[in-house]
């Protein structure tokens, strides 16, 4: 991690500077209770390592559950002194108002676990997606494919059971051509398992 430009929330250990890492979330959600134990393990990791050339501290702040609270609650993290990031644990309800905070104070924001349409501008603001998500992942895989595996062709399997939430994205494919070869569609309905398609998919080599 790259610590901010800026004077440190207090002196570190020997002549190192500390800077914060903020986590933000709501307490009455046990994913924030994990995100805050592997936080504070990896503060505590970092501040053993003798090469280290700062150190860092953890703060945390709740939202409470509410777009609200998360706004008020980033932007307090974003005026601290020697914030250098900001860890956003809560939910679609709360993650998108404490990105826009923190992408107004130009603090960097770690989205964990959020999976929103909201977010799909992420890429414009300090906010940084640590995990693939429906609305920012679909475009990554394509590049992915398109530029690196290079498929001769591609099978999209659709998982009907939650239809009205995928068929956007398997449109990026069967409507709008953003993925270069063959490609085709197999459907598979929601009262029905996967072992048949994955026999066809089988049965052609070389396919993704």
């Amino acid at each position: 991690m790259v610590p901010v430009p800026g004077r440190p929330v207090r002196p570190g250990s020997g002549d190192r500077p500390t800077y914060a890492v903020g986590l933000l979330g709501d307490r009455a959600d046990g994913a924030f209770t994990a995100q805050e134990r592997g936080a504070r393990l990896a503060v505590d990791e970092h501040n053993r390592d003798g090469r280290r050339e700062f150190d860092l501290a953890l703060r945390t702040a709740a939202d409470g559950g509410t777009a609200e609270g998360s706004a008020r609650a980033a932007a307090a993290f974003a005026a601290a002194e020697g914030l250098a990031v900001v860890v956003c644990a809560g939910t679609n309800a709360t993650v998108p108002t404490a990105v826009q905070a923190c992408t107004r104070a130009r603090i960097t924001a770690l989205v964990v676990r959020a999976d929103s349409s909201l977010l799909d501008s992420a890429n414009l603001t300090t906010a940084l997606l640590l995990r693939p998500t429906r609305s920012a992942g679909p475009p990554a895989i394509l590049r992915h494919l398109n530029r690196v595996v290079k498929p001769a062709r591609t099978v999209v399997v659709h998982d009907l059971s939650d239809a009205a939430e995928t068929t956007p994205y398997v449109r990026i494919v069967t409507v709008y051509g953003k993925l270069d070869g063959v490609t085709a569609v197999e459907e598979v309905a929601a009262d029905e398992g996967f072992a048949a398609v994955a026999g066809r998919v089988a049965e052609r080599p070389g396919t993704r």
